[in-house]
């Protein structure tokens, strides 16, 4: 009993201290409104920062949408300069600089490697007269890797000294020329089964002065021989394994193409033509304006 009586006179005690240490930690009603007028004025200032860069966001957002409209606009300027879209001039570059890297590679090749690349090289030729002529060739990468190209092609010139790179797979050389109505000397030496060059009309003419008074004054039906010996050195290839290409024209047939003097001079080797062409010519009495046929050596 004297034990309980001490327990609760400690408790009696006690009690007024704890009391007064919890209303001690309790905020006053007034402490709480200055608390909350802190919180508010910082969330006053956020939104201000927040609204402050909404504005930037909008301001730089119109200014994207106004450069990006001047991008647009001269991108159609350059894609009307070029006469073309950004699509087919994106597989023009792609195009370019994969036939920039094909002469790379042709460029370090010896004569033999050139010969036996002789229709890879003649068909990237092809290509690089139909990029050059392109309007996207005025693009500044374009234009950057044709040079590129025009610098590989006259290093591979160079290795088979003055003869034009198209004769490497392109010609066959024919020694004589019989003259039709309407030719000249500069003409003759022009086509590309001749020279492929005006300018070398005097070697038709020096080589022919016994048939030739006056150099202006040529007549039909005359033959003329056609000097060989100023193009082709040792190092060339022999004209047996220079493949001929021969582009159709409106009108022709196996047997008038085989007929040409360029050709065969001879429309019964015609078979040759289409032997050498079953991979595009399904029916020997039936070929197309553009087809470019390969026309093998007369066995």
């Amino acid at each position: 009993m004297k034990r309980l009586m001490m327990t609760l006179l400690a408790l009696a005690v006690l009690m007024p201290s704890l009391a007064f240490g919890a209303n001690k930690d309790r905020m006053t009603y007034d402490q709480y409104l200055v608390e909350l007028q802190g919180y508010q004025q910082r969330e006053a200032v956020a939104r201000q920062e927040l609204a402050a860069v909404n504005q930037e966001i909008d301001r730089l957002r119109a200014e994207i949408a106004s450069v990006q409209k001047q991008t647009d606009t001269a991108w159609n300027q350059i894609f009307n300069t070029l006469e073309t879209d950004r699509r087919s001039l994106d597989t023009y570059l792609n195009n370019v600089e994969t036939l920039r890297d094909n002469f790379a590679r042709y460029a370090g090749m010896d004569l033999a490697a050139m010969q036996q690349n002789g229709d890879a090289i003649y068909r990237d030729l092809q290509k690089y007269q139909n990029f050059s002529q392109s309007r996207s060739a005025l693009h500044p990468r374009a234009a950057a890797w044709l040079q590129e190209i025009a610098m590989y092609k006259a290093s591979m010139e160079n290795k088979i000294v003055d003869m034009p790179l198209e004769y490497l797979s392109a010609t066959n050389f024919p020694t004589s020329y019989k003259v039709v109505r309407g030719d000249c000397l500069w003409n003759i030496a022009k086509k590309p089964f001749i020279y492929n060059d005006p300018f070398k009309w005097t070697w038709i003419y020096d080589a022919n002065r016994g048939e030739i008074d006056d150099p202006d004054l040529i007549f039909p039906n005359q033959v003329f021989s056609i000097p060989r010996d100023r193009m082709l050195r040792k190092n060339r290839f022999p004209l047996e394994s220079i493949k001929m290409r021969y582009t159709v024209i409106q009108g022709d047939y196996l047997a008038r193409i085989a007929g040409y003097p360029q050709v065969y001079s001879n429309p019964a080797l015609w078979p040759l033509i289409y032997e050498a062409n079953q991979d595009q010519i399904t029916d020997p009495n039936l070929i197309y304006p553009g087809q470019i046929l390969d026309v093998p050596h007369k066995r």
